[in-house]
C-alpha cells in the first residue's frame, strides 16, 4: 500500500515505523528535528514541509491507498484531508481528533473521511461503567454487543463458593473468564472455587452484572456508590471523562494549575 501520513510526532512516528515493513511509506512534517530522526531511523520517505500548503504534497504519486493525518492540531488534519484530495487519488482517510464534537457524521461526509480515531475520547468511555458497577475494577466493552468484560476485586468478608452457585443462582447468564490469585492468572472451571481477594474477570450483560454486584455484596453496601468525582488535570482526557461523568449526574470538580485551562 501507498500511505501517507501528515505528522510526525510521537503517534506518527509509530504509526510509519509499523507500516514501513510492507509498505510505501511517505512522513510529513514542518519539524525539522521531527523529519531528521525518522530519516535516520526509520525506512520511509521523509519530507519536511507545511501540511496545509499544498506546494507539500507535489511530490507524492498520482494515486494513494491511505492518508492518516496525526499532527496535535484537530483544524490542521481536516484541513490536510481536504488539500491532500486536491492534489491526488486517495482511496481512504483516517484522521486523529482530540476534540470529540468534530466526530459526527456530517463532517465525516463533507470531509470524505472513513473513519475518525479519538484516543481521549475512547480512553473515556469505560468511566461511565464504572459508574454504574462501582466494585468493578476495570470494564471493557466491546463491538457489536451489550456484553461487558468487568474485573471484580472479590471482598475479604465474602464467602468462599463454587463459582457453578453463583453461576446457577443468577441462572447462567454470567461467565466466569479468568482468576488472578496469590500473582497467578488461570482459567477456571464452574467446579473452581470463588475466594475472597481474587481479582476475578466476568463476561455479562449489564443487568446480569448489577444482579452479580448484589450477589457479591449481599448487604447491599451503598458506600460503593459514586456521587461526587475529582478530576485532577483539564487535558483532553480529563475534559472527555467530565464530559461522560456529567451525563450521571455527579457533582465534578476539574482540578489544574493551568490558570488558562480552568
Amino acid at each position: 500500500m501507498k500511505i501517507i501520513i501528515a505528522g510526525a510526532g510521537k503517534v506518527g512516528y509509530m504509526i510509519a515505523k509499523h507500516l514501513m515493513v510492507h509498505n510505501d511509506v511517505t512522513i510529513i512534517d514542518k519539524n525539522e528535528d521531527a523529519i531528521k530522526k525518522i530519516e535516520e531511523n526509520l525506512d520511509v520517505l521523509a519530507i519536511c514541509g507545511d501540511i496545509e500548503i499544498p506546494h507539500t504534497y507535489l511530490s507524492v504519486d498520482s494515486e494513494i491507498d491511505l492518508f492518516i493525518g496525526v499532527t496535535d492540531s484537530d483544524e490542521v488534519n481536516m484541513v490536510a484531508s481536504l488539500i491532500i484530495d486536491k492534489i491526488t487519488k486517495v482511496d481512504k482517510k483516517i484522521i486523529r481528533l482530540k476534540n470529540s464534537f468534530f466526530a459526527d457524521d456530517l463532517v465525516k461526509e463533507r470531509l470524505g473521511i472513513n473513519d475518525f480515531v479519538i484516543p481521549a475520547f475512547e480512553a473515556a468511555q469505560p468511566f461511565k461503567y464504572l459508574v454504574d458497577f462501582p466494585i468493578t475494577r476495570n470494564v471493557k466493552s466491546f463491538d457489536y454487543t451489550k456484553a461487558l468484560l468487568v474485573s471484580i476485586k472479590i471482598p475479604s468478608d465474602f464467602e468462599a463458593k463454587i463459582i457453578s452457585s453463583i453461576t446457577n443462582q443468577l441462572n447462567r447468564k454470567i461467565i466466569t473468564i479468568g482468576i488472578e490469585r496469590d500473582g497467578e492468572f488461570y482459567i477456571p472451571t464452574e467446579e473452581d472455587m470463588l475466594n475472597p481477594g481474587d481479582l476475578t474477570y466476568f463476561y455479562a450483560y449489564p443487568k446480569a452484572i448489577k444482579e452479580l454486584q448484589s450477589s457479591i455484596y449481599q448487604d447491599d453496601d451503598t458506600r460503593n456508590e459514586i456521587r461526587n468525582c475529582v478530576i485532577f488535570g483539564a487535558n483532553d482526557l480529563g475534559l472527555e471523562i467530565a464530559k461522560v461523568l456529567v451525563k450521571k449526574d455527579l457533582n465534578i470538580q476539574i482540578v489544574d494549575k493551568d490558570l488558562k485551562k480552568c
